[in-house]
């Protein structure tokens, strides 16, 4: 068999609004991940001799896929703004939202079943100290409203808590600050145009998802995303790493 490259290979369809959005409405996915996997049954009892003995449980399968704007664009534009704590000369922010998996396998079944969970956000941002401002918002409480703009129109907003601060220094180079942050409550997508509505990020949706890594190869099964994480950075493009489970059967053509 001879070796081909993924040139011909695409995301091909997520169904359900939401995840149209992630992947195509102004999505451009440039590569995926699939693992397809069966749990090892050790079986090996009395009386072995020289090797141990098994057979496969049931099969589970997952991946992940990297995305960027369908028109290419480097954080330049984005900003962070936060009430209660130090955001200047921001230059990148990242966040993660995560909705943990829960089996839901049941008699009958050869692969795997999960539904999603609550939502769980956090992440940081990183800029250069001005030597005069003070780092200020470490574990303010309740928390405080922040937004972290992509661009002048599409956003994610929410109320968080400074949960890290990290200062680095060295006599040749720029001081720099980095601050970890936790998400409390809803997050909101500002600006319909990006990749999520500009109402709340909700729980994750079950769809068919279409995956080709070639013309000559598919792989269809329902899915939902499990993470997502947002990397805006000023000198580079802005991309987001959608991590998904697969529920219930995969098929491979």
């Amino acid at each position: 068999m001879a070796a081909i490259t993924g040139a011909t290979g695409s995301v091909t369809s997520w169904a359900g609004a939401a995840n149209t959005l992630l992947i195509a409405t102004n999505s451009a996915p440039s590569s995926f991940t699939i693992n397809y996997s069966a749990d090892e049954m050790d079986t090996t009892g009395f009386a072995a001799t020289n090797s141990m003995t098994a057979i496969a449980g049931l099969k589970t399968w997952s991946g992940s896929i990297s995305t960027r704007y369908q028109a290419a664009q480097i954080g330049a534009a984005g900003s962070v703004t936060y009430a209660s704590g130090d955001v200047l000369n921001t230059n990148a922010w990242q966040m993660s939202v995560a909705s943990a998996a829960k089996e839901t396998t049941a008699f009958g079944a050869s692969v795997k079943s999960f539904i999603p969970s609550l939502l769980n956000w956090s992440g940081s941002y990183s800029g250069y100290y001005d030597g005069t401002t003070a780092l200020t918002g470490l574990g303010v409480d309740p928390p405080a409203a922040a937004s972290f703009a992509l661009d002048g129109t599409r956003s994610l907003i929410g109320s968080i808590t400074i949960t890290s601060q990290s200062v680095s220094s060295s006599p040749a180079e720029v001081v720099t600050v980095q601050q970890g942050f936790k998400g409390s409550g809803a997050l909101t997508g500002g600006g319909a145009s990006g990749f999520f509505a500009a109402s709340e990020v909700l729980i994750p949706v079950v769809g068919s998802l279409v995956l080709s890594s070639s013309t000559e190869q598919t792989f269809t099964g329902n899915a939902f995303w499990t993470s997502l994480t947002v990397v805006c950075p000023v000198a580079g493009l802005v991309t987001m790493e959608i991590g998904y489970q697969g529920t219930g059967a995969l098929t491979i053509a």
